[in-house]
């Protein structure tokens, strides 16, 4: 499995369901396009131990590929920025602020 995860807070600190809705639209027309296996959206959790570092973000969304081609495949048609998915993407960073995006793979 291979995972992208974005890390980020938000612009608008009321804009959680906002950025929810836009980000289900686009990850769910990836899933359609088979680029996509499932995603996920959380928000940091309040705990006194597990907090000891946290990240200075406040969200993270995880999107999971069957593989490595699938998540360059995936990445090729988001960058390509034919509509749909460039308007969806497009939605889905406007809502963003200070982001960074990292990949991992299964070891």
């Amino acid at each position: 499995m291979i995972v992208m995860h974005g890390i980020f807070d938000l612009e608008d600190s009321d804009g959680e369901q906002a950025f929810k809705d836009a980000y289900e639209r686009f990850a769910d027309h990836l899933r359609s396009k088979e680029l996509l296996v499932s995603w996920r959206f959380m928000q940091r959790h309040p705990h006194d131990c597990y907090n000891s570092n946290p990240l200075p973000e406040t969200f993270l969304v995880a999107m999971e590929f069957a593989d490595l081609a699938q998540a360059d495949a995936s990445y090729a048609y988001v960058q390509e920025g034919s509509e749909p998915v460039g308007g969806l993407h497009r939605n889905v960073l406007s809502k963003l602020a200070g982001y960074r995006f990292v990949l991992y793979a299964d070891v």
